[in-house]
């Protein structure tokens, strides 16, 4: 029972300080207005809205389309019984990685550039597929095998890949930087990097939902915990 009602207060704490962060981003997103990236200067912590142009972007894993940032999460599907020998299946991630690329931000008055490193990045999911491990095989006799054996024992294997693709509209928070040949660029400095490629409104009412649940189920969970702990005991 102590081990339960610990794991409730400690869930329930992760949850609540998740909320906190949450909104320390609600009020930069409320006190720091849109700025044009033509009147930016060294030093401003800033909000801007543009579209990702790269000279030199990354391929996105499993497509032949173009991004500066991408996550993937290679999951496994494997069947299974429970205790009431009734099958189950169920995703696991067997690996996951992730990679960035500087890239330019535009808006109608100029251009600015940006360093991901660092930065807390809200990429839509632009993937989400069966994996093909044959895809680049000629045998027929080879792939049929090989199929049937996966489905027989209820396995799968897919892909999720969230990216910022070339093209995109997003919006950032970030701090302007000045490098040593006098080049301004967006980056993490004393205050949050934030980038995201919802809309700013979208931004604010993700936060909030965050921010609630955070506190409300992160408080019931330390409540149940100290109740567990205190009055079971």
């Amino acid at each position: 029972m102590l081990a339960v009602a610990l794991t409730f207060i400690i869930g329930g704490a992760i949850g609540v300080w998740y909320a906190r962060v949450s909104s320390n981003l609600q009020k930069l997103l409320k006190a720091t207005p849109t700025s044009c990236i033509s009147n930016l200067s060294a030093g401003q912590f800033v909000e801007v809205k543009g579209t990702v142009d790269c000279q030199f972007p990354l391929k996105v894993p499993g497509s032949e389309r173009k991004c500066v940032y991408y996550s993937y999460e290679l999951q496994r599907r494997e069947r299974k019984r429970n205790s009431n020998s009734i099958t189950e299946y169920e995703w696991h991630t067997i690996k996951r990685g992730e990679d960035q690329t500087p890239f330019i931000l535009k808006d109608e008055s100029g251009s600015i550039d940006v360093n991901l490193l660092g930065a807390e990045i809200e990429a839509e999911v632009i993937l989400d597929q069966l994996v093909d491990p044959l895809k680049d095989s000629n045998s027929t006799i080879v792939k049929a095998f090989f199929y049937m054996s996966q489905l027989t024992a209820g396995i799968h294997e897919r892909i999720i890949v969230k990216a910022i693709e070339l093209g995109s509209d997003v919006y950032c928070l970030g701090t302007v930087l000045e490098s040593a040949d006098g080049k301004l660029r967006i980056g993490r400095g004393t205050k949050r990097f934030f980038l995201s490629t919802s809309s700013e409104e979208q931004v604010k009412n993700s936060t909030v939902e965050r921010i609630l649940l955070g506190y409300i189920l992160g408080g019931a969970a330390i409540l149940f915990g100290v109740y567990l702990l205190f009055v079971k005991n």
